[in-house]
């Protein structure tokens, strides 16, 4: 990795790579000491972006990032943070650019690699939202190694035109991302539940959907992954869109 990871990316926090439906945005990038004198005008207006749009004020978060980016053009967490800003727009080309960008700077950053995949997806380009899950799984990051198999998984496992599923591959994946998750996080195990379910082993699958129903989760995730253990033990597999 460059310098630049002086600066902290806690990415997949809101909607993001930690649901099947796989969007994310920027939650904080903290400053490191290192990086204070160069980089400190560029670090106080992405932060500032970063607080606008968790408040839902995409105009003027964007407007931050891109005097951020203004004022130091080689600053990549502006590029980055701007381009999930575009993701939420469903501005997918804009978000590819920025992604592109972020990985110019700094071929090593993963979550760009995530972040293009995503926009690849809300494209339609298919074959590249998984040559960039593929690319990232490869490395076998340290971080979001786990949320990449993951939208792999789901993606192979749901994913309503059968060219693009894969049962198997589904329930490999799945099952390395809970191990490494230590079996804590619901929406992973909700995950292998529908792998299994493609795979055609509702047993397990209805036994995997319940242990993702035991985990907390929002009124709305809830009710979801209780249709579909339903339709599980009606032996139906789970066919999404996103």
């Amino acid at each position: 990795m460059s310098r630049m990871t002086g600066w902290v990316i806690l990415a997949a926090v809101f909607m993001g790579m930690c649901a099947p439906s796989a969007q994310a945005f920027v939650e904080t990038i903290n400053v490191g000491g290192a990086y204070v004198g160069r980089y400190q005008r560029a670090g106080q207006l992405l932060t500032a972006g970063n607080a606008a749009g968790r408040k839902g004020d995409l105009t003027r978060a964007r407007g931050f990032y891109e005097a951020a980016i203004r004022s130091e053009p080689t600053f990549w967490p502006a590029y980055y943070a701007r381009g999930w800003l575009f993701l939420r727009q469903r501005q997918w080309n804009l978000a590819i650019q920025d992604a592109n960008t972020v990985l110019h700077h700094d071929s090593t950053v993963v979550e760009a690699e995530l972040l293009r995949a995503e926009a690849n997806k809300g494209l339609g380009n298919y074959a590249g939202y998984l040559h960039d899950l593929d690319a990232v799984i490869r490395l076998r990051p340290r971080r979001n190694f786990a949320e990449a198999l993951n939208s792999r998984a789901w993606f192979r496992a749901t994913w309503p035109d059968a060219s693009w599923r894969n049962g198997k591959q589904a329930v490999q994946d799945a099952r390395l991302a809970c191990k490494l998750t230590t079996w804590k996080k619901p929406h992973i195990i909700d995950t292998l539940a529908a792998a299994y379910a493609e795979s055609g082993d509702f047993d397990s699958a209805v036994r995997y959907q319940e242990q993702s129903l035991a985990g907390k989760a929002a009124p709305a995730t809830a009710r979801e992954r209780q249709a579909r253990l339903s339709a599980y033990k009606l032996c139906r597999p789970y066919r999404g869109t996103e």
